[in-house]
């Protein structure tokens, strides 16, 4: 191989490793996010906002979301865990999920198009966690 064939290669791999780190650099880290949620769910006014109006309305609809993804995918029930960015009259503007999955990836779809109460502030992350247990 020659010299300029293998510094091409060399540049290519460093160009695109450099661009991959940065990519992952600038995502903020979803368990940090997660948990500092949860956070600033012990406090009020988000704490009245997510235990009263929000879970009735997230949990009134989550098995049905559920449900209408098992039969999408054909996958099995699965724990997740769900950060919700909510504008100011309540609609959902992000939606991060773990573990990605097919299931996963359709509940969250499913979350994005709903409309919730309005919050206490207009980008408000709301943080869901759901687990499957066998009864």
């Amino acid at each position: 191989m020659s010299e300029g064939k293998r510094t091409f290669r060399l540049c290519l791999f460093l160009g695109i490793l450099a661009s991959t780190a940065a990519g992952y650099a600038e995502a903020p880290d979803f368990l940090t996010e997660l948990n500092q949620a949860r956070e600033a769910m012990l406090s009020e006014p988000a704490k009245g906002y997510y235990e009263g109006p929000f879970n009735k309305a997230f949990y009134g609809r989550f098995s049905g979301w559920l449900n209408h993804c098992t039969q999408q995918t054909g996958q099995g029930l699965a724990d997740l865990d769900l950060l919700l960015a909510l504008d100011a009259q309540g609609k959902v503007s992000t939606v991060r999920v773990q573990p990605e999955s097919g299931l996963t990836e359709c509940f969250a779809a499913q979350v994005r198009r709903a409309q919730f109460p309005a919050p206490p502030s207009g980008g408000l992350l709301v943080p869901v966690t759901v687990r499957i247990t066998k009864q």
